[in-house]
C-alpha cells in the first residue's frame, strides 16, 4: 500500500482551524468552566452533497461522571444557513439546548 498519497491529506487536516471552532463554542464561558470540560473528539463531517458539520464531543470532569455534551454545528450549502445544536446525555434525541452554558447549567442543577 502506498501511504504517501494520504500524507498530504492528513497534513491539511492538521492545519484545519478546529481550534477556532472550539473557541467559538466556548465563547462566554469562564476559564473555570472551560477547564471543567474534557474534549474527547472534534471532527468535520460531510453528511451529503449539501450539508457539512463541525462536531465536538466532550464530558464534564471527572470523566467517570458520564456527564457528556455533544455540540453540532451544521451548514447547509444550498440555503447558506448555519444551525448550532447542543445536547446533554438527557436531552439527546429529545430537544437541543441553546448553548454550551445551558448544558453546563443543566448538569450543575442536576447535581
Amino acid at each position: 500500500m502506498d501511504n504517501t498519497k494520504y500524507l498530504s491529506i492528513f497534513g491539511a487536516f492538521e492545519k484545519a482551524p478546529l481550534e477556532d471552532f472550539l473557541k467559538g463554542i466556548f465563547k462566554g464561558l469562564s476559564e473555570e468552566q472551560s477547564k471543567s470540560l474534557l474534549i474527547e473528539d472534534v471532527s468535520y463531517h460531510r453528511l451529503n452533497a449539501n450539508v457539512v458539520t463541525l462536531e465536538a464531543w466532550m464530558c464534564m470532569a471527572p470523566m467517570e461522571t458520564n456527564q457528556w455534551i455533544w455540540v453540532r454545528v451544521e451548514k447547509d450549502d444550498v440555503s447558506g444557513s448555519v444551525q448550532e445544536q447542543f445536547f446533554t446525555k438527557d436531552s439527546y434525541r429529545k430537544q437541543a439546548l441553546s448553548s454550551l452554558q445551558e448544558c453546563l447549567d443543566y448538569y450543575k442543577e442536576k447535581g
